[in-house]
């Protein structure tokens, strides 16, 4: 799973996040996220000449474990859902201990000698996990004030998380009722689900030779 938000707009931002994304598909392989965030974010600083600057969050979860390495650079902290309880939370990230310590959630493309925290968390089947970009939070609601974190907890703890096939559709209806104001920027949200299901054993065997090989991009854009 990774989210990415590019500074700016125009044409020489969509440039940098072609960018961003080509190295994104470089470093995928990387077992450890903190690592993978940082030969991002060095190669980022660069090739990233004008001094744009990017926010992310990119995890990996290992079904076998039930558990997904988080690593954030700049960006909002995501909220869980919990199957037991039915019950949303902000995610507060606790560093591995076993990791060495660095910039606490710093901006990709500033600093080409950052280190990265790394978090883990533990999804039971059927719990969820909402990443977002700042266009959520940033948009403004009654009396001009800005969604916020909160505000936006609030709004999917009001939604049937247990219809996950359409939860992010009713989340984005729910957010334009909210909207007193056009949304001035980009606006993504990504939203994964533990289902439960295990790797098979020809797929456990095979994969430390994916290592070996170049990513395979099904992106389809549009």
């Amino acid at each position: 799973m990774l989210l990415a938000d590019v500074s700016g707009h125009g044409p020489r931002v969509s440039k940098l996040a072609w960018r961003l994304r080509d190295l994104m598909r470089r470093h995928v392989n990387s077992i450890s996220q903190a690592r993978f965030v940082e030969g991002m974010n060095r190669e980022f600083v660069e090739l990233n000449a004008e001094g744009s600057f990017a926010t992310a969050i990119v995890g990996t979860f290992f079904s076998i474990t039930k558990t997904v390495e988080l690593s954030v650079a700049g960006h909002p902290h995501p909220l869980v859902y919990r199957q037991k309880t039915g019950s949303w939370e902000i995610y507060d990230f606790a560093p591995d201990a076993t990791m060495t310590a660095g910039h606490a959630n710093f901006p990709l493309g500033i600093l080409d000698s950052v280190t990265y925290e790394q978090s883990r968390l533990t999804l039971a089947p059927g719990d969820m996990l909402l990443a977002y970009t700042d266009g959520v939070t940033e948009m403004r609601i009654a009396n001009g004030q800005l969604l916020e974190t909160q505000g936006l907890l609030k709004l999917v703890q009001a939604l049937d998380a247990t219809r996950h096939e359409v939860l992010l559709k009713s989340l984005l209806a729910a957010l334009q009722e909210q909207a007193t104001a056009p949304v001035d920027d980009d606006l993504s949200l990504l939203l994964a689900r533990a289902d439960g299901s295990r790797p098979s054993l020809w797929d456990s065997v095979r994969a430390p030779f994916r290592f070996l090989r170049p990513v395979r991009d099904k992106t389809h854009l549009r």
